[in-house]
């Protein structure tokens, strides 16, 4: 059977079936859509009965230039639907034809005919991927197109199937996946167990989701079922055979990680990635872009309340409302180097991070070689918008945590009893914590020993005897959950340069602020003697509203 060079959409086919939608088509060849009038009015010699409530209406709408074989049934008058088409022997034809039973051509796969399962840009682990099909054009140069379902909804109804078998390598040798491989179908939230069978939903008429809960190598195979010409009859039920078959290999990768510390806290905070694609992949988009991303709420800061916030927690977006040109402000790192490059197998990108704790990531593109060579991250997020669905993946990504390590909560000390020996202070909206919330507390955290003597030297200041009303020291700002700058304004990097604000020295876990001035003012001496006893020093600040100690810089 000769394949139509014409092509439709998937989903539009689908909504043509049901509303008689125009599809959309190919540029590489002009398509003829007959006139539904037409279709409606040449249905067929044998066609007299009253067709305007059948099938027929919907199918004449949308029916596709070439050859093609259909199968026809005449009209049953106990049936509501007047006209249906299946394989049966000699009710066959040759579309399009004077005696044809539609005077219009109609689209579909035939038996022997390939398609093939379209290859994703990249597979992680643990991250939904969508598969397309498409059809191998047997007519032309054997280029893929979109796969048509509408023709073998037309030629086989409800009897068609899709049969989808996975399997997994292990230890070098094929096996069918299992449900403790957790290998999730998504459109039907549930592990696939060796075999999944789609029914013929508008589901199929969109790529079809996989996760793939651990990495590895797997083998995905499509196999198209169709009704045995040879055997069906009306009066009995389909006999299925393997009409066409395709496997796709994929390797399922874990995502790329690494971890830098903020700027300004005396670790690492550049660090060299090597971000690799497919080159089967989408071999069309021939540039690469390089975009960076953050994590809206992340490391304590919430976005909402910052400058040029309105990130939703939990979503990745690129900060906007502060300049990219001056690294010390911004609150996301960068590339080093070219954003836009031509495009490689294999790459190397080093990454810089920002003043700020959080997360972040970094993600490769396919684009097209029309895509802009643009210089900052706002500008590339545009020009990916700009672009179709069709015209970029991403192909690597590396999530990055901007951390300092091994701070802790000052609540979460280990075997903390003396929490009312204590008053902490401190969060705003813009950085969540006490008094206003207790979980999350993103506003006192430090480094463990620091800690430790900050909890300790609470005790001794609420029990002192020149603490004559029994003051519980209150704790204010320490540092956020991932360290870096704590922007007391919410204004990011600006914050940081203000002598005005404050705060700057608040990154790793090393500096608190105490809310108890009157008790501090009319006991310095003393008080401080004791706070530097556990290794605190005072730390005098100019228009401070509260008293700031740095740990283990008395001595």
């Amino acid at each position: 059977m000769s394949r139509a060079r014409g092509k439709i959409s998937i989903w539009v086919g689908f909504m043509a079936i049901l509303g008689g939608v125009e599809p959309a088509v190919s540029s590489h060849r002009p398509l003829v859509l007959p006139s539904p009038s037409v279709c409606d009015a040449t249905i067929g010699s044998e066609g007299t009965g009253d067709h305007s409530v059948g099938r027929i209406d919907g199918i004449s709408q949308v029916m596709l230039e070439g050859t093609w074989k259909a199968y026809k049934r005449i009209r049953n008058p106990a049936s509501d639907n007047p006209y249906y088409i299946y394989p049966s022997a000699p009710d066959q034809y040759i579309l399009p034809g004077a005696n044809n039973v539609f005077g219009c051509p109609v689209v579909g796969i035939a038996r022997g005919e390939t398609f093939t399962i379209a290859r994703p840009c990249a597979v992680f682990a643990e991250r939904p991927t969508w598969f397309d099909l498409t059809l191998i054009d047997p007519v032309a140069t054997g280029e893929e197109e979109p796969f048509d379902w509408l023709g073998q909804i037309i030629l086989f109804g409800s009897s068609s199937r899709m049969r989808i078998e996975i399997q997994v390598m292990n230890g070098g040798t094929w096996r069918d996946v299992a449900t403790s491989d957790k290998v999730k179908f998504v459109e039907a939230d549930e592990y696939v167990n060796g075999t999944i069978n789609p029914e013929i939903t508008e589901e199929l008429f969109a790529p079809l989701g996989f996760e793939f809960g651990t990495p590895g190598t797997y083998r995905m195979t499509y196999i198209w079922m169709m009704i045995n010409p040879a055997t069906w009859t009306r009066f009995s039920g389909p006999d299925l055979i393997e009409a066409s078959r395709s496997s796709l290999v994929i390797v399922v990768n874990p995502m790329g990680e690494m971890t830098v510390q903020p700027k300004g806290t005396g670790g690492t905070t550049t660090k060299s990635y090597t971000f690799t694609s497919d080159p089967l992949a989408k071999p069309a988009l021939t540039r690469l872009a390089f975009l960076v991303e953050r994590k809206g709420g992340s490391g304590g800061h919430e976005a909402a309340q910052h400058l040029g916030g309105a990130v939703p927690k939990g979503a990745w977006e690129v900060m906007k409302g502060t300049s990219e040109a001056a690294p010390v402000t911004h609150p996301t790192g960068r590339i080093t180097s070219a954003l836009v490059e031509a495009r490689q197998d294999s790459i190397v990108k080093e990454y810089e991070s920002s003043s700020f704790g959080g997360d972040e990531r970094v993600s490769m593109y396919l684009v097209p070689p029309t895509f802009p060579t643009v210089t900052t991250q706002k500008d590339l997020r545009a020009a990916l918008d700009a672009l179709d669905a069709k015209d970029k993946c991403i192909a690597d990504v590396v999530e990055i945590e901007v951390k300092v390590p091994d701070l802790i909560r000052l609540r979460d000390l280990p075997g903390n009893g003396l929490l009312d020996h204590y008053t902490l202070v401190g969060g705003t909206d813009k950085h969540v914590g006490p008094p206003g919330s207790t979980n999350p507390d993103n506003n006192h955290y430090g480094e463990e020993n620091a800690i430790q003597d900050l909890d300790s030297v609470a005790v001794t200041v609420h029990q002192t005897s020149w603490n004559t009303s029994n003051e519980r020291p209150k704790i204010n700002d320490i540092s956020l959950p991932f360290g870096g700058g704590l922007d007391v304004g919410g204004h990011w990097g600006q914050d940081l340069t203000d002598p005005a604000v404050g705060h700057a020295s608040h990154r790793t876990g090393k500096d608190f602020d105490l809310n108890n001035n009157s008790l501090f003012d009319n006991n310095e001496t003393r008080f401080r003697a004791l706070m530097c006893a556990a290794g605190w020093k005072f730390i005098p600040v100019a228009g401070a509203a509260d008293r700031h100690f740095r740990y283990k810089s008395c001595h």
